[in-house]
Formats: C-alpha cells, sequence, structure tokens
C-alpha cells in the first residue's frame, strides 16, 4: 500500500515536470481592419501587470486575415489578460536587416524596438499606408477565437 503511495506521488511530481513553463492554451482568430481581412499583420501580446505567468506571444495574419498564436515557439499562450498590439507597416517604409526579412515577428521587435513595450514612453506617429492598433484581451482557461479589428492609422 504504502509503494502504490509513493509511486502515485512520484508519478503526479514527474507528470508536473516538463519544459518548466506555465501552460499554454490554444489562441487563434482574424485580424481585421475596419472589418476587412488584414494579411502580413504582425500581432505581439503583452502580457497585463495582474497576468503574472503571462509570456509574450506573437502571431502573423495570412491571406484572409487569420493568425495562430506562439509563444516561445510553441503554439499557444498563457490564459490571463493581454494587451494585443497589430501592426502592419507598407513594404519599404521601416528599414529591415537583411537576415529579418523573411520572419516578420524579428522585424516587427526591430522596427518597433523593446521601448513600444513601455507604455510610459510615446512612439511616433506612424507613416502613410501603417496600419496599427490595440486591444486589450482576456484570453481564457481554455483558450479560443480571439478576433481583432483595428483602424487604419490617418496622417494629420
Amino acid at each position: 500500500m504504502r509503494t502504490r503511495f509513493l509511486l502515485g506521488v512520484t508519478l503526479a511530481f514527474l507528470g508536473g515536470c516538463g519544459d518548466g513553463g506555465p501552460s499554454l492554451v490554444p489562441v487563434s482568430g482574424t485580424a481585421t481592419v475596419n472589418g476587412k481581412p488584414l494579411e502580413g499583420a504582425s500581432i505581439l501580446f503583452v502580457p497585463e501587470p495582474n497576468n503574472k505567468l503571462g509570456l509574450v506571444g506573437l502571431a502573423t495574419s495570412g491571406p484572409s486575415g487569420s493568425y495562430t498564436a506562439v509563444t516561445n515557439n510553441q503554439p499557444g499562450l498563457v490564459p490571463g489578460n493581454y494587451k494585443v498590439k497589430v501592426r502592419k507597416v507598407p513594404p519599404g517604409s521601416a528599414p529591415v536587416a537583411a537576415e529579418f526579412k523573411d520572419d516578420p515577428h524579428m522585424a516587427m521587435l526591430v522596427t518597433q524596438g523593446p521601448e513600444e513595450l513601455d507604455e510610459r514612453k510615446k512612439k511616433p506617429s506612424p507613416g502613410p499606408g501603417w496600419i496599427e492598433g490595440e486591444v486589450d484581451r482576456e484570453i481564457p482557461s481554455k483558450g479560443g477565437v480571439i478576433d481583432i479589428d483595428v483602424k487604419m492609422a490617418t496622417q494629420k
């Protein structure tokens, strides 16, 4: 009896071991601009301060605006509250190093810079043709479909 108990405790402990990170849930959806599919947009999921286990997630929208979020190259996000930032920069409007030309996630991070994650700093206005928006979303404990609609940025 004692051996079974110890075996059960050991298996339960080992079942909790893995990559050591928080559990991810599947998150997908459609990115739109003014209600129309947004192709080729970079989507950044930034955990809100109350989302203590949250990690930054990324996605790129496909031709129909559909996306699937990933965290550390694994599908899904940690459940909780996020600030979701969407950006599509017209080709040639932002310099991107050659090594990142085929990696939209790195290109977005390089063009935005780490200060984009600091809400206390003001960023410059986007250029003509940029599409950019930001929404608050809660990722449920089982994941799900999270649609995002942004508005076309305008110059004044």
